[in-house]
Order: structure tokens, then C-alpha cells, then sequence
């Protein structure tokens, strides 16, 4: 379920209010946002981490992650089986804005689809969707 980005994730809790009613449906909820980190060494924005702290209070488990968006953790070998040669994988830190060409991020579903274990396990992204996995998963032996 999409979080609208900052326009919900921000010291407001609309997005905690959201947040707090899917608990009623499931205890099992997770969340995954984006860094948007503009370089390595950067901080998270201070409203991202309010947004993890108010979901960790709901017993939700939040991950932000270590690379800037979600399109950064997609391998170039992917992206150019989907997209053709002309594109390239992001940076860890770059924008999909700033590429071109670029993808729209309604097709990173494509791309992620294409990419094997192999080049996402080892990432923070490979290890939040492993430890959501039961024990006898196929993905949990990755």
C-alpha cells in the first residue's frame, strides 16, 4: 500500500492514523520506505525517522532503506532486460529523476520481477524481505 511519499510520511500522522487502522484488520503489518538520501554519509529526514518511531509504538515493523528510493536496489542487468541496452541501473543514491532515459516507477514491479536472488539478498532491502518470510519459505533459504 503506498504511503504517498512525504505528502504522508511526515510529523502529521496521517499516515500513522492510516497505519493504525490496517492494525485492527492484521497484527502482521510492514513497512518499507524510501531514504531518500542524496548521498551516503547523509541523515534520514527527521520526519522519516518520526514516521518509523510512530509505526515501532503500533508494533509495526518499519524499514527505511539504506539507498535513497526503491528503484536503486533494481541491478543494471534487470533494468536492461526490461527496459532495453539505452537504460542503466541507478546509483545508490541517485535520483530517477536525474537519469536518462528513465523508467516510470509504475514499472519497477517489471524490473524487480527480472532480478535474481543473487543480487538482492545481500542487501538491507534482501535481509527486510527475508525476515519477513516464515522459516520454510523458499525465499527464508535464500
Amino acid at each position: 500500500m503506498p504511503l504517498g511519499g512525504s505528502a504522508l510520511i511526515n510529523n502529521t500522522n496521517q499516515a500513522c492514523i492510516a497505519l493504525q487502522e490496517l492494525t485492527r484488520i492484521s497484527s502482521e503489518i510492514f513497512v518499507l520506505i524510501n531514504s531518500e538520501k542524496d548521498r551516503e554519509d547523509a541523515k534520514v529526514d527527521p520526519s522519516r525517522q518520526h514516521f518509523k518511531k510512530k509505526c515501532e509504538d503500533l508494533n509495526i515493523t518499519c524499514h527505511i532503506l539504506e539507498r535513497r528510493a526503491l528503484e536503486n536496489y533494481l541491478s543494471d542487468r534487470a533494468v536492461k532486460t526490461v527496459k532495453g541496452e539505452k537504460y542503466r541501473s541507478l546509483e545508490p543514491f541517485e535520483s530517477l529523476r536525474q537519469l536518462f532515459p528513465s523508467w516510470a516507477k509504475e514499472e519497477n514491479w517489471r524490473i524487480a520481477r527480472e532480478m535474481k536472488p543473487d543480487e538482492w539478498q545481500k542487501t538491507d532491502l534482501g535481509k527486510f524481505l527475508i525476515d519477513l518470510q516464515p522459516p520454510n519459505s523458499l525465499l527464508a533459504h535464500y
